[in-house]
């Protein structure tokens, strides 16, 4: 058997929505969960064309000044797609910061890389 998967296809205006592969049945139920706690559920229907389309209201609350990670999970609980919520300016700012570290640090890395190959021949 095929392994289910999902696919975003947007999330804007409080709706996660997502296309289904891979589905077998009718109908399958997923739900959102944060911290443990599930915050939205819906159900997977089969459209025209047998595609399979995802939408979750996700709710108001969580919209705050803090880093929410969302599980979008099957009813057996396998998590099958996940997104972050930053709204704290500041949080968002040292993020950015730690981005921009590790960008740096790649591109000493790939420097050093290609050095150790110019130095031994190897390609």
């Amino acid at each position: 058997m095929t392994e289910l998967t999902l696919a975003r296809l947007s999330l804007k205006d409080g709706f996660y929505e997502a296309t289904v592969a891979h589905m077998t049945e009718d109908a399958l139920r997923f739900e959102a969960v944060v911290n443990g706690q599930v915050i939205a559920t819906g159900t997977a229907t089969r459209g025209t064309g047998r595609a399979c389309v995802l939408r979750l209201e996700l709710p108001a609350r969580l919209i705050g000044a803090q880093v929410q990670i969302v599980d979008i999970r099957h009813e057996t609980g396998a998590v099958l797609d996940q997104f972050s919520v930053v709204c704290d300016p500041q949080i968002a700012g040292d993020l950015r910061a730690e981005l921009d570290i590790l960008r740096s640090k790649f591109d000493l890395l790939k420097s050093a890389f290609r050095r150790h190959c110019s130095e031994t021949g190897a390609d």
